[in-house]
């Protein structure tokens, strides 16, 4: 059985305004790191892609930051979506189908 996980990096915002934009969330945030905090989501685990992806829109709108919103499922497919102003501007999935 492969690795499951899914996470969220947002670049150039304080650890305290992700903790506070998660508030009501079951999450862990990361320290920054080189300008960096990751969030880890509880609700994401159950790697619902349209959920993740609202989820990195709202905290993209909400902070004003780039937010990198990413999964792996099962070692095998990797998916990620970049949001930055609340839009998507770019996005991947190694199997579309």
């Amino acid at each position: 059985m492969g690795c499951f996980y899914t996470n969220y990096t947002l670049q150039g915002v304080a650890q305290k305004a992700v903790v506070a934009a998660l508030a009501g969330r079951e999450a862990f945030v990361s320290t920054p790191q080189k300008g960096c905090v990751v969030a880890f989501d509880k609700e994401s685990d159950n790697q619902n892609q349209e959920s993740i992806a609202e989820l990195a829109s709202d905290l993209s709108t909400k902070l004003d930051c780039s937010v990198l919103a990413a999964l792996i499922h099962d070692d095998d497919i990797f998916w990620y979506q970049l949001y930055e102003g609340g839009k998507l501007a770019d996005e991947y999935d190694s199997c579309p189908n």
